[in-house]
């Protein structure tokens, strides 16, 4: 079963009880990453009917688990959500993660409690050209919105890659 629905049984809710409760005995890391990956693989083996609704609920996770890990005090989140190579993927499930990526970056502009009780600061880094513009100025909106926040950073990785980024550093 995908990690996802693990967490929401209460076995899952003891593993999750314990992980928050080691992350908080010892000393907390400042920052975390987290790579995106498995939410086709979890649609396909709960019939969810679309890669796109594996996305969704992938995203509902992330911000679940967004909340635990400010909880305990680690204060920089980085979150590996698409890779340039997602582009390779069928229109379709590209189109569906860019409505995703669009919804999202709106939500999170009103969201009170993640990000403004929270007062994170949201950047999206990755060649944001490579993307359509509504969801470039939804990115570019929501980390003007969020500039002034300093108690958290939650760094958004979207339309990346190692080898692209290596070769953007080095043409500078």
């Amino acid at each position: 079963r995908g990690v996802m629905s693990w967490l929401a049984n209460p076995i899952g809710r003891l593993v999750k009880a314990g992980v928050l409760k080691v992350l908080s005995s010892g000393p907390v890391p400042d920052h975390l990453a987290i790579i995106m990956d498995g939410n086709r693989r979890y649609a396909k083996q709960n019939r969810l009917g679309s890669a796109a609704a594996g996305h969704y609920r992938g995203f509902d996770k992330l911000r679940e688990m967004l909340f635990w890990l400010l909880d305990v005090g680690i204060t920089n989140v980085s979150v590996y959500a698409f890779s340039i190579d997602n582009f390779k993927r069928s229109d379709e499930e590209v189109g569906a993660l860019m409505s995703l990526a669009l919804d999202k970056f709106r939500a999170l502009l009103s969201d009170p409690d993640l990000i403004h009780r929270y007062e994170v600061k949201v950047l999206v880094t990755g060649d944001l050209s490579l993307v359509p513009w509504d969801v470039r100025a939804a990115a570019e909106e929501l980390m003007e919105a969020t500039s002034g926040n300093n108690k958290c950073v939650l760094n958004i990785c979207f339309a990346y890659t190692g080898c692209y980024d290596i070769g953007c550093a080095v043409d500078r």
